[in-house]
């Protein structure tokens, strides 16, 4: 069977039978799952060569989930016969060939997995932040009273703390709206990266002069 509709995705496609074979994957299953077309593409049902962590859908070996009616995006994280592991966003649509009375299923997978690294790492950015600004409250109690060093220190930190809020809120509001790119959370990262560092060196020199 050839679907070249499905060939130009980058989400990897299923077409999969009444028993739970695939009749075809296009070159993104390959991709995803490290295994070559012919090991995906025969006669072995799907749950042989690919596990995934919700056993109720339907291309588990007993699932039911998505063999009546479609069932929207779901997150789960796999694992293909070649030890491949990964998170995917899976949809399962019921459909029937145009020219034939088998029943057939469409498998949708959207690999997030790199999203999910970057997520990770976000809120690993997060958490630093704010120790950081606990370390500064600490430090700016036990400031210097000379007005010319706080005033440069203090400006500093507000230039950096205020970064460091909008770059956070902006993420926030991208991770809850569901558009957030991936160009924007490694160039959200390197900023949170960068004013961390400055800030650190700000209070190791705050501190060197109370020396």
């Amino acid at each position: 069977m050839k679907y070249p509709m499905f060939e130009p995705l980058l989400d990897a496609v299923l077409v999969v039978g009444p028993l739970k074979e695939v009749y075809y994957c296009n070159d993104a299953c390959v991709s995803l799952f490290d295994l070559s077309r012919k090991k995906i593409v025969s006669e072995c049902p799907i749950y042989d060569w690919l596990t995934v962590d919700d056993s109720s859908l339907f291309i588990s070996k007993e699932g039911t989930k998505g063999e009546l009616e479609e069932t929207g995006y779901i997150e789960v994280n796999f694992e293909s016969k070649s030890g491949k592991k990964g998170l995917v966003q899976i949809s399962i649509l019921p459909t029937q060939e145009l020219f034939g009375r088998n029943k057939l299923w469409f498998v949708y997978f959207h690999d997030v997995s790199l999203e999910d690294r970057l997520h990770r790492k976000y809120l690993k950015q997060l958490q630093e932040k704010e120790a950081i600004i606990l370390s500064l409250d600490k430090s700016r109690e036990k400031t210097d009273s000379s007005q010319n060093i706080e005033s440069l220190f203090f400006s500093q930190l507000v230039e950096c703390t205020n970064t460091l809020f909008l770059e956070s809120n902006n993420l926030d509001i991208g991770l809850k709206n569901g558009k957030l790119g991936v160009v924007q959370v490694k160039a959200t990262i390197e900023a949170i990266q960068g004013c961390a560092k400055k800030i650190s060196k700000i209070i190791e020199g705050n501190n060197q002069k109370k020396l």
